[in-house]
């Protein structure tokens, strides 16, 4: 044997006792290198015996990610995975495999790199069952057997050859790099005897070492050195390595260069990690321990080597705080711990050199001293900007050193670190293929300084991208993180929001949102969805205005926005926000295609238009394409197949609308409005309506609208949308105006039928003065509304106020006529013969002035009495009661009400009957959900 592996066997048989004396784990690192090869691990130099029933149990802990991580493999010459277990960390799984493969059973676990996962599977093959019991729990599952149904005879053959840390393809060969374990094993144990739960959860959460009151084992890690032959790279872990400390998954990391605390917490911040705070009295060993493989340097800036701890004094409130937490620092490790009496914020340091007790130093936070940052969760690292064909890993994660500075290790083959290049006097940071170091990339830097986070210019050799320079990004930030230019992390959302949000502003930089691709034809229509399907462009109109309705001229002028939304699957837009007024397009219309309009308005007339006002943006519908990391910016991209553009303007429209008033005032006019697409026929593209909505004041000076209907419609083979606003006439007007005062007049007619009927004077005076009255309203009315060939419904009243006064008025005179007619009867009814007395008695009576007649007089009564007709003239006369002034007068007080209470009630009857259908009619549509919107969008039924 030779000395160099006796010497290494003789180690490890002395740390093996020391371990079994003390109590503590035994634990082996595989590949300490981190180089994947097919030689590393550990062969067992015993064989197992034939098994039925068994337990296994381990704590285990993976530097690097393989294709299959195999930590323990069991081969028989008939079988290549007789015992087999791995882990795919990719997929999260924990994998068994047995029996000559018949068995293989995959359980899901929260598993992960650079963390301790201790688990225990009790397997029992009679029963083809197993249990699992890991740090997230236990599961209990059936074993399926591939080959018999029934699951008979199964086992696990005796004889073979065991390995940890390769899979074996063959009894004692076959191993691949791609299936080995870099990483810690500690604790192994496997043994024939069932164990308990409670057994084996005592052994996952470290209640003991080794599984407790277990019988004995048949393959453990209590005699390492005599049990097994370690193989390449394969080495005694030291003390340092606990899987059960409290502390064992926390990652401390000491950066050489000089920094102030706020420098030291930003650095501490990029790399996923904070600045060390440790909690116990183990952690601070640890943290001493790491900074002390940088005392040279950091001695540099303190006698001490001193180390920024995450503690610091707020004279506020006189305390002692974490720095990640803002809460009290319940660990403080001061030699004399005092009570600063100032108002400065003071920091903590820690001394990297002597004993870890009390070596914690108050400081000033502008003092420049070394950061120790520390990783509870180490998150990975992401280097962006490598070609899909790249063999350099994408992921990195800091742990180690190398010629004092932290290193990027890849999660698979590559290793990011400073390398000092003895062949050609190079020092920098080196991206290495740790599988052939021959391929790697120089980061091009101007100052020792620099670190890589950030972006940086690399010169590549033997890698499969093109270009022998490229500029990479290493960021610690997340996918739904964005990168500022110094390291640090910000949202995505609040990447190009108006706001700035990182140090250096760079989250409001380069926020264009439209992305159109070379050989993009603005004057070409989308391309279709198939080749039946025209390009659906989505309307939303709104009528924010009535500005004018014009009668005289026919006109009705408006105030809407047109939003326009399509899809285009040529473009792409990126970092679009929930909020659109975020994602705004500046000249939209000038660089991509858009659905230009136009209005008609009644029988197909040219309306006139004014923009008011235009806006254009990108609509977040859909979620955003999967990341690329072949591009060293950390934009979201949204494709345009799914995520619609949208075009709003704001338009003042004058068009025509032909007004019917045949019912004026109690008329409902309907004025159509067509938009539609120019350019384009239907079989390119076609309109659909998603809203159509109202806005403004519906009741106007003289209308009221009260309906907002839609239609789609063709004009000149053109897909549009052809929209009907209906007006009703608020009457309310013309009632008080026109209606009650034209209706009193005729009152005031009326009542002259009532005067005096001997005061023809005053009777024609009130009636003419009506009539007159009437005509000069009718008049002034009617020069207000278009002339037309018709008659409208107040014409109808007017005529008829107007004939009814006029046949008032007629009436009167006919009825003055009567009264002062010859042939109306005398005050005298009654004539008796012609005496001398008489004559005097009667003379006497019916004079008022006189006294004896004359000659003349006396000779003509006396010729009357002699005339024998005359009395039968006026009998005739008194037989005429129609003719007579009285009766007829009252006749007219009677009649004259019925008649035009009867026109009233027929008019007014007619008017109740139009307006009954008049009701509030607008067609709004129901706001879409995002499914609904983009079946729309894509003219899907």
């Amino acid at each position: 044997m030779p000395p160099a592996v006796l010497t290494l066997h003789c180690l490890v048989l002395i740390i093996t006792h020391l371990h079994q004396a003390t109590g503590r784990s035994v634990v082996v690192h595989l590949q300490e290198d981190g180089v994947a090869s097919n030689d590393s691990g550990l062969t067992w130099k015993h064989t197992l015996p034939s098994l039925t029933t068994f337990t296994f149990c381990v704590r285990l802990y993976s530097y690097h990610m393989r294709y299959s991580d195999y930590f323990f493999s069991y081969a028989v010459p008939e079988s290549d995975n007789e015992l087999a277990f791995h882990l795919k960390y990719d997929k999260r799984e924990l994998r068994l495999a047995c029996c000559s493969r018949r068995i293989f059973h995959i359980i899901k676990v929260d598993v992960r790199l650079l963390a301790w996962f201790p688990f225990c599977a009790s397997v029992d093959l009679t029963a083809s069952s197993v249990t699992f019991v890991h740090s997230n729990g236990t599961e209990k599952s059936a074993l399926v057997d591939a080959v018999s149904e029934k699951g008979l005879g199964l086992n696990v053959k005796g004889g073979g050859n065991v390995v940890l840390g390769q899979d074996q393809d063959e009894l004692r060969g076959g191993t691949d790099r791609g299936q080995s374990f870099n990483g810690y094993l500690a604790d192994m144990w496997l043994g024939r005897a069932l164990l308990t739960e409670v057994q084996m959860q005592e052994y996952v959460q470290c209640g003991a070492v080794m599984p407790p009151d277990a019988p004995q084992a048949v393959l453990d890690f209590q005699d390492l050195g005599n049990d097994f032959m370690l193989g390449v790279a394969t080495v005694f872990a030291d003390e340092r390595v606990n899987p059960c400390s409290s502390s064992r998954d926390i990652l401390f990391s000491v950066f050489s260069e000089p920094h102030t605390a706020h420098q030291a917490a930003q650095l501490c911040s990029t790399l996923n990690g904070k600045v060390a705070a440790p909690q116990s009295t183990e952690e601070n060993q640890s943290l001493l321990r790491e900074g002390s493989r940088m005392v040279a340097q950091c001695k540099e800036y303190s006698k001490g080597a001193n180390v920024w701890i995450g503690v610091v004094w707020k004279p506020l409130i006189q305390m002692w705080t974490d720095v990640s937490t803002g809460q009290e620092a319940v660990y403080r490790n001061f030699e004399v711990e005092i009570k600063p009496s100032g108002q400065e914020e003071l920091c903590v340091s820690g001394t990297s050199m002597g004993s870890p007790q009390n070596n914690w130093d108050i400081e000033s936070c502008s003092f420049q001293l070394c950061t120790a940052c520390q990783f509870n969760r180490p998150a990975p690292i992401m280097l962006r900007g490598l070609c899909s064909e790249s063999l350099f890993d994408r992921e990195y994660y800091i742990y180690d050193t190398i010629n004092s500075r932290p290193v990027f290790n890849g999660k698979l083959w590559s290793r990011l670190a400073w390398t000092n290049d003895e062949t050609d006097g190079w020092s920098g940071w080196k991206l290495t293929l740790l599988t052939d170091p021959h391929i790697h990339a120089r980061m091009l830097s101007t100052s020792d300084m620099a670190h890589p986070i950030g972006i940086h210019e690399y010169e590549v050799v033997g890698d499969k991208c093109r270009g022998e320079r490229q500029y990479l990004r290493l960021t610690s930030c997340t996918l739904n993180q964005f990168t500022c230019e110094d390291g640090t992390c910000v949202e995505l959302e609040q990447r190009c929001n108006l706001e700035l949000d990182c140090a250096d502003n760079s989250d409001e930089m380069d926020c264009e949102t439209l992305i159109i691709p070379s050989g993009y034809e603005k004057g070409l229509p989308p391309p279709k969805l198939n080749t039946d399907t025209p390009t659906p462009v989505l309307f939303d109109i709104v009528i924010m205005l009535v500005r004018n309705l014009d009668l005289l001229n026919s006109r009705l002028v408006l105030d809407l926005t047109l939003t326009r939304s399509w899809l285009d699957s040529r473009l792409q837009y990126k970092n679009l926000q929930k909020d659109q007024n975020l994602n705004q397009i500046d000249s939209m219309m000038k660089t991509v295609w858009y659905p230009d309009s136009n209005f008609l308005g009644t029988d197909g007339s040219y309306a006139l238009w004014d923009d008011l006002d235009t806006a254009g943006w990108a609509h977040r519908t859909a979620q955003p394409l999967p990341d690329n990391d072949q591009s060293i910016d950390e934009d979201v991209y949204y494709s345009g197949e799914e995520n619609p553009l949208m075009l709003e303007r704001k338009f003042t429209v004058t068009l025509m609308c032909t007004y019917d008033l045949a019912m004026y005032p109690f008329d409902t006019q309907r004025c159509p409005l067509v938009i539609y697409i120019r350019y384009y026929t239907a079989s390119y593209v076609i309109t659909k309506l998603n809203t159509l909505n109202f806005t403004g004041t519906r009741r106007l000076m003289e209308y009221r609208v009260t309906g907002l209907t839609n239609r789609e419609v063709l004009h000149q083979n053109k897909s549009g949308q052809h929209m009907e606003m209906v007006l009703t006439n608020q009457y309310g007007y013309f009632i008080t105006g026109a209606y009650i005062p034209t209706l009193l007049l005729l009152v005031v007619s009326y009542l002259t039928f009532f005067f005096d009927l001997r005061d023809f004077t005053d009777r024609i005076m009130v009636s003419l003065t009506s009539l007159l009255v009437l005509a000069a309203l009718f008049s002034q009315i009617a020069s207000a509304l278009p002339k037309t060939a018709y008659l409208k419904l107040i014409d109808v009243w007017f005529l008829f106020c107007i004939l009814s006064d006029f046949v008032m008025v007629f009436v009167l005179v006919v009825i003055n006529r009567y009264l002062e007619s010859p042939s109306s009867p005398p005050p005298i009814m009654s004539v008796s013969p012609l005496t001398s007395s008489s004559f005097i008695t009667t003379t006497s009576s019916s004079s008022s002035s006189s006294s004896i007649p004359s000659v003349n007089q006396m000779e003509k009564m006396k010729k009357i009495s002699l005339k024998p007709s005359m009395e039968k003239k006026v009998d005739k006369w008194c037989c005429r009661p129609l003719l007579d002034p009285r009766r007829c007068n009252t006749l007219v007080q009677f009649a004259l009400p019925l008649l035009l209470g009867f026109f009233i009630i027929a008019y007014f009857s007619f008017v109740a009957y139009k307006m009954a259908g008049v009701r509030d009619n607008f067609h709004t549509n129901p706001i879409l959900d995002e499914p609904q919107y983009h079946q729309l969008l894509q003219n899907d039924p």
